[in-house]
């Protein structure tokens, strides 16, 4: 682009020569560059000398001297390209920037010209040499110093150091510290101190005095004595608790710790450091510790429970003073050791015990175990025992800890309940087998079994006087071993009769007033006729019961004792029977194998099932009463009986029939109505069906006719024109056809419901007739299709239909379809409120089953099973058990009778013999399961005559 044969000699006043070029570009450039570099230097030197004064007019000197070499890299570049306009522009900018360096030059002048002069520079600089010398001077003094400070310097930083290090553990440890001058008296608290009162730190003075005025009068003598105790060097260390007040006027709890740091000559204590510390927190938890454990003492003394720890590495025992009571120690002893603890277990309970500590040491469990104690007077306690394992961080264990309960008495009240429940519920069995029938013989062989397992005695027996108080057994059970009695007496009946019958045998009487354990020592001679000749004896006088514990410590005459050893009788409890008012006998247990004491309840037991046998036995008279009578009665009734039977099952085939008819004519008023409207409503449908097919053609001619018009007078009158516009001839034209094909869809619909109605209603059909199932379930779905459909903002149902394979089944049309109406009635109510999908499942199906039928023989039955289930929300078990009762519903009021299953229930079963069943469970929906024989045998009347009588007891 630049070559000299090229170059355009302008903007110069004198002539251009080519050989000239070179030096023209040449001088320019060197000159630019030398420009360029000045500015270069005065920018690093005010950049390094900052200090210079007005430094500003050399960055303005710059600026005017990188503007005078543009103009001369302008000039090389204007020798090939005119570009005039870029160096007057140039060359502009530079007269401006000279222009305004001068005006500032001129305003500069008079500041410059005010600086110093060379003679004061050199005063200055004589000044300032003189100057330097004094400064080495003072160099060598400051080295020495520096030697010196820096000697104290170490020293202070090692103090610092300690200090903070000191300041760093009382803030960690939450202590303040104090330092006293003993001497001067003055005293110093850091602000931790006085914060630690909540006080700020000008609130509260420097002084000794300010912390004697806080401390506690109560405190302050013993403080006192133990800081002087120290300072007189009789402490070791000043150590000491108190209290002090702190701002909001609380007392807290303080620590404090102190030492005498510096000492005069003769070693007296000059100053004195310390530290305090806020323990308010542990003194209550002390306090509060205290206290549980003086709460813990007394309620494990009032409740019978100790505890106790073992450590496991040592093998030592600790038990509270509970724990000694309870195995009966002196709680002043030391505990025992773990081979000492194991023989005071029961023998019996020592190998679980064991077994239960050894597992909680070895796998780190707990453990709960009732075993028993054996104290050092023999006496056997109940311990209810519990305990932990503690470990260590490393998961081992370290020791077991626990408690002991003392459950004896509650193990004596739950062994005494329990043996008074099983008594109990024994009373309560023979009572109820007593209820369960009238026959004597029975209620008696059952009682006396039942009683001697209750009571674990050897024999017990029944006694009975006859009416002329000689008396017999009558029932007896006896243990394995021993003799029956009743047995004996069958094969001996003197064996009884003579017993009572030897004069010289007597008996004594035992009065219940002296209690069950003792015998009177008045006792009178009995004759062995005494029953029979004083009518009872003493039971007849109110005595309730005869208790002997050992009949060879009850002073018995020897032929008394001789027949009791005949009877193997070693103790017994009698207690009479009497039937209202009268004693008819009495009741007796008997122990064999040794001597007895009789505990209170045994004798009661045997008490109440005595007065228990006299209510049997007078009910079973009352029952013997009524049978004789009724047995009169029976016999003077008996052909009134026959007759009003006769006149009941006339009575009770008429009312079927009267019911069987109500139902009918109702079903019969039902399908006249519905016959009538689907005939009101099938005349004008037909009507209007019969005349689509000329309104169709009609439509049509005139529509030819249109077009004839149209193609003969393309151009028509602007009115008939806006009337085609107006109208839509091309939408009338097409929409007209879609109309017809709408009313005949609808036509054929509203016929297709009237036929549904139709065979719905069944009005020829009152009795049984061969039915299509699946026919009767899809009329009723059409005519509940308005409750399927998606109406407002209820979901649409789905009906799934699973139908199978049927045979025409022998039934009530009208009927059936009732109840397949009910059946979706509710299955539709159930989906009400449930979100999509809604689901109604119809699923049919034959299954046979096996009937017995006359003359013993079995056949099989088919039945049609219809399956209607749906997915709602189901019912619970309560609920479902109930459905089929009359009057009973879940819908609210207003919306249902409660009638409707109860209806399909007895159309299902009486009409039609079959089964009807619901399975149901909530959130997992309902299915009612409908099974119909597919042959009815129910017996139909056809009596022309009865069906005119029962028309008219109905209409009466």
């Amino acid at each position: 682009m630049i070559i000299a044969e090229f170059f355009i000699p302008h903007g110069h006043c004198y002539l251009w020569k080519p050989e000239l070029v070179g030096l023209h570009i040449v001088s320019d450039a060197l000159t630019a560059v030398a420009y360029y570099s000045i500015p270069l230097m005065l920018t690093y030197f005010v950049a390094k000398r900052r200090d210079v004064p007005f430094n500003w007019i050399f960055l303005l000197f710059g600026a005017f001297i990188v503007s005078c070499g543009t103009t001369h890299i302008i000039e090389i570049w204007t020798l090939w390209h005119p570009d005039y306009w870029l160096s007057g522009l140039v060359k502009a900018f530079t007269a401006v920037i000279s222009l305004y360096t001068a005006s500032e030059l001129v305003s500069l002048l008079p500041k410059a010209l005010a600086m110093p002069s060379a003679a004061q520079f050199e005063a200055v600089k004589n000044e300032i040499q003189e100057r330097l010398r004094t400064e080495a001077e003072l160099q060598q003094a400051i080295a020495q110093l520096k030697q010196e400070m820096a000697e104290r310097q170490q020293a202070e930083a090692a103090l610092r150091e300690s200090e903070e290090r000191l300041q760093l553990a009382l803030e960690g440890s939450a202590l303040g510290w104090w330092d006293w001058n003993i001497t001067t008296g003055q005293t110093y608290f850091d602000s931790y101190w006085k914060r630690m009162l909540g006080y700020e730190v000008e609130e509260i003075e420097n002084n000794y005095q300010s912390w004697e005025r806080l401390m506690h009068p109560q405190d302050k003598p013993r403080v006192m004595e133990v800081l002087n105790a120290y300072l007189r060097d009789t402490l070791p260390l000043y150590e000491v608790e108190f209290r002090m007040r702190s701002k909001s006027g609380q007392w807290k709890w303080i620590l404090s710790h102190g030492k005498v740091c510096d000492r005069d000559e003769s070693g007296a204590p000059m100053r004195m450091l310390g530290t305090q510390k806020d323990i308010s927190d542990r003194k209550l938890a002390e306090e509060r510790l205290k206290h549980s454990e003086a709460n813990l003492a007394t309620a494990q003394k009032i409740s019978h429970i100790g505890n106790w720890e073992f450590d496991v590495l040592t093998g030592e025992i600790t038990w509270s003073a509970e724990k000694f009571h309870i195995l009966g120690l002196d709680p002043t002893q030391p505990e025992p050791n773990y081979t000492e603890l194991i023989e005071k277990i029961h023998p019996d309970d020592r190998e679980p015990f064991q077994q239960a500590t050894s597992q909680a040491l070895a796998l780190g469990t707990c453990y709960e175990l009732d075993y028993r104690i054996v104290r050092p007077d023999g006496q056997v306690r109940y311990i209810q025992g519990r305990g932990e394992a503690g470990v260590n961080e490393q998961g081992q264990v370290i020791r077991l800890f626990g408690t002991a309960l003392d459950i004896t008495e509650r193990k004596r009240v739950e062994e005494a309940l329990q043996e008074s429940v099983q008594r109990e519920r024994a009373i309560a069995r023979a009572i109820q087998r007593m209820r369960q029938t009238l026959d004597i013989e029975t209620i008696f062989s059952a009682t006396t079994e039942e009683l001697r397992q209750l009571i674990n005695c050897d024999r017990v027996l029944i006694y009975r006087f006859n009416p002329d108080w000689s008396g017999e057994i009558v029932s007896e059970s006896v243990g394995t071993g021993w003799i029956s009695l009743l047995q004996e007496q069958a094969h001996n009946p003197n064996l009884a009769h003579t017993s009572l019958e030897d004069n010289r045998c007597a008996v004594k009487k035992f009065d219940s007033a002296a209690g069950c354990d003792s015998v009177l020592s008045t006792s009178f001679p009995v004759q062995d006729t005494h029953l029979q000749e004083t009518q009872g004896g003493a039971y007849s006088r109110g005595t309730s019961y005869a208790v002997v514990q050992d009949i060879y410590k009850a002073g018995f005459n020897s032929c008394y004792l001789n027949l009791l050893q005949q009877f193997q009788a070693r103790a017994y409890i009698i207690v009479p029977i009497f039937c209202g008012s009268k004693l008819w006998g009495l009741l007796a247990t008997y122990q064999n194998s040794s001597s007895r004491q009789w505990k209170t309840a045994e004798i009661n037991v045997v008490s109440q099932i005595g007065n228990q046998l006299g209510v049997a036995l007078q009910q079973a008279e009352l029952l013997t009463q009524v049978q004789k009578q009724s047995e009169a009665l029976r016999q003077s009734e008996a052909r009134e009986r026959e007759k009003a039977q006769e006149l009941e099952l006339t009575l009770g085939e008429l009312r079927h029939t009267q019911a069987q008819l109500i139902q009918n004519e109702k079903m019969s008023s039902l399908g006249q109505m519905v016959a009538g409207v689907a005939h009101e409503i099938n005349n004008p449908v037909s009507f209007i069906k019969g005349n689509l097919t000329p309104a169709r053609e009609y439509f049509q001619d005139l529509l030819r006719l249109l077009e004839l018009y149209q193609q003969t007078y393309p151009n028509s009158t602007p009115d008939i024109q806006q009337l085609a516009y107006e109208i839509d001839l091309d939408f009338l034209v097409e929409d007209w056809s879609k109309l017809m094909d709408s009313m005949q869809v609808g036509a054929e619909r509203i016929k297709e419901i009237v036929r549904s109605l139709k065979s719905f209603s069944r009005l020829d059909e009152s009795e049984q007739k061969l039915v299509d199932i699946h026919e009767g379930i899809d009329n009723t779905l059409l005519i509940l299709q308005h409750r399927l459909r998606a109406v407002g903002g209820c979901l649409e149902i789905e009906v799934i239909k699973n139908y199978g394979q049927l045979p025409q089944v022998t039934c009530y049309a009208s009927q059936l379809n009732q109840v397949f109406l009910n059946l979706l009635n509710n299955a539709i109510d159930a989906l009400e409120n449930q979100s999509s999908p809604r689901v109604i499942t119809i699923s049919t199906s034959v299954s046979g089953y096996q009937q017995s039928v006359p003359n013993n023989k079995q056949q099989i039955t088919n039945y049609v099973i219809i399956r209607i289930a749906d997915n709602g929300s189901g019912m619970s078990e309560k609920v479902r058990q109930q459905i089929f009762d009359p009057f009973f519903t879940t819908k609210p009021v207003g919306r249902g009778t409660g009638l409707g299953l109860s209806i399909s229930h007895q159309i299902v079963v009486e009409k039609h013999k079959g089964r009807i069943s619901c399975i149901s469970a909530p959130e997992k929906g309902t299915e009612f399961i409908v099974e119909i024989p597919v042959t009815c045998n129910r017996y139909v009347t056809h009596n022309r005559a009865e069906a005119s009588l029962l028309k008219q007891l109905i209409t009466t």
